[in-house]
């Protein structure tokens, strides 16, 4: 096994191997995407609908606010408390939202149960409890509409007064929790960096 690897290492059909399983692995993961794009479109269009109106409420409402509004929307009311529409809300943007936006959505709970939102006070935290929102919002409209916003431009619509130092805290936030959510991915091409090294060094 050993010596098989070594001369796959050693063959001059190195780089052709890698490009052929970078591109396999790209198309079955566009193949994928169209899959669930299609799926989206033709089951329960109402549905995210309403959750892609609830996750753009947290960005200019509070969270009792917009639960409410969905209550409304669902024709729950009187049937659900509060906590039971939560999880809800939970389940279904689970069910009728893609694998990246989900990651966003994982993201956003990890934070609200680490964090009490009303007791931080700097800037700085005000601005991930908006990116973070954010993020499933912008990944939800994809999934639903197939268009693409800029973070940044929807904090211009949310914050007045959005200088160049919050923009830069976003920014910055929005590249960590990007690095946080693709990890595995880099590690893959780091690996596949250092073979390429190793083989046009000798």
């Amino acid at each position: 096994m050993k010596e098989l690897i070594k001369k796959i290492l050693e063959s001059d059909n190195l780089i052709t191997i890698i490009l052929a399983f970078i591109t396999s692995f790209l198309t079955v993961k566009n193949n994928q995407r169209k899959t669930a794009s299609e799926f989206f479109k033709k089951e329960g269009i109402k549905v995210q609908e309403r959750l892609l109106d609830f996750w753009t409420g947290l960005l200019m409402n509070d969270l009792e606010t917009n639960v409410d509004n969905y209550i409304k929307q669902a024709n729950l009311k009187g049937k659900y408390n509060v906590q039971d529409i939560t999880k809800i809300i939970l389940k279904e943007s689970m069910l009728y939202s893609s694998k990246s936006t989900i990651k966003a959505i994982g993201a956003y709970q990890q934070y609200i149960f680490k964090n009490k939102l009303e007791d931080k006070k700097s800037g700085f935290d005000e601005t991930k409890t908006l990116v973070l929102p954010l993020r499933v919002t912008k990944r939800m409209k994809y999934d639903v509409t197939g268009e693409r916003v800029s973070e940044i431009d929807v904090l211009k619509v949310r914050i007045n007064d959005l200088n160049f130092k919050k923009i830069l805290q976003a920014r910055i936030y929005i590249i960590w929790l990007n690095i946080k959510e693709n990890s595995g991915k880099l590690i893959v091409l780091v690996i596949i960096l250092i073979f390429l090294y190793i083989k046009f060094k000798k």
